[in-house]
């Protein structure tokens, strides 16, 4: 199972999830540190021997030949509960309405959500690896 993991994160494997009917977004910094937005999100990164990175890959700690697995997710949803007169009849009072999903991928060693813990990473030669996995989620009105 950890070799297909592996070739995933080589291949840049990405996730496509959905809320609601809305696209998750992902915005992130490319490594030339540029921001981008996208529909689907990566499940980790693999810097090569050569030290060489996909676009979505922005961890650097001056090691090669490694992977990084995307275990800790953020989520920001962002609603309101203002009925408008197409939703009134078919809503009740307390509705609310989704009207954005985002998501932040990050790599913690950690079952709780401490960004001072080191990433979850492992070199292509390992054999056995515990990942956790934990999220937040954050609601704006």
């Amino acid at each position: 199972m950890l070799e297909r993991l592996m070739k995933g994160m080589i291949l840049n494997y990405q996730q496509q999830w959905i809320l609601d009917n809305i696209p998750i977004m992902l915005r992130y910094r490319n490594t030339e540190n540029r921001e981008f937005s996208s529909h689907s999100f990566p499940i980790g990164c693999y810097v090569t021997k050569s030290g060489q990175t996909k676009e979505s890959c922005n961890i650097r700690d001056g090691q090669n030949d490694i992977f990084y697995v995307f275990n800790h997710l953020d989520f920001e949803i962002t609603y309101h509960n203002e009925l408008d007169k197409i939703w009134e009849s078919a809503l009740s009072e307390d509705s609310s309405r989704i009207i954005s999903a985002k998501i932040q991928v990050n790599s913690l060693n950690s079952n709780r959500c401490d960004r001072a813990n080191e990433p979850v990473m492992f070199q292509s030669t390992s054999k056995d690896v515990e990942i956790p996995f934990i999220y937040t989620t954050i609601y704006k009105k």
